[in-house]
């Protein structure tokens, strides 16, 4: 039997999905095992899905939210530890990191390995020949 197409089916997880929504950074669930985990994020994204139908369905195509989910703010991870499998239901617009463009950290470690193999200036072994600086 595959995964319920009826949002009726769904309750347990958009009262889960909300609290993460209203949470600073979302929500964790414990699970009794990584299967039962699995199965768990399965329908949470079904949940998400069903809303982005449903929205799509009801809301005019020049609205924001037509075939779009309030919940796709979040992302659902996976957790195993000591205490047991968990879910975590993260908001993604809570996350810090440091974004830097790709060309510009390209050319940087180009630079950096062209001045690895330069000469270090006025250093020259006994015999009077340029020394070449290489990282350790």
């Amino acid at each position: 039997m595959g995964i319920s197409t009826s949002r009726l089916a769904f309750h347990d997880c958009y009262d889960l999905l909300d609290q993460a929504i209203a949470d600073d950074r979302g929500i964790r669930v414990k699970l009794e095992s990584q299967g039962s985990a699995t199965q768990f994020r399965m329908r949470l994204n079904q949940a998400r899905r069903l809303d982005r139908q449903d929205n799509k369905e009801a809301l005019p195509e020049d609205h924001p939210m037509h075939g779009r989910s309030e919940y796709d703010k979040l992302t659902i991870r996976l957790f195993t530890d000591d205490e047991g499998s968990w879910i975590h239901i993260e908001r993604l617009d809570t996350r810090t990191s440091e974004v830097e463009s790709l060309a510009a950290w390209e050319a940087a470690k180009r630079k950096e390995a062209v001045a690895d193999s330069e000469p270090t200036p006025g250093l020259r072994s006994q015999s009077g020949v340029s020394l070449i600086r290489r990282r350790v």
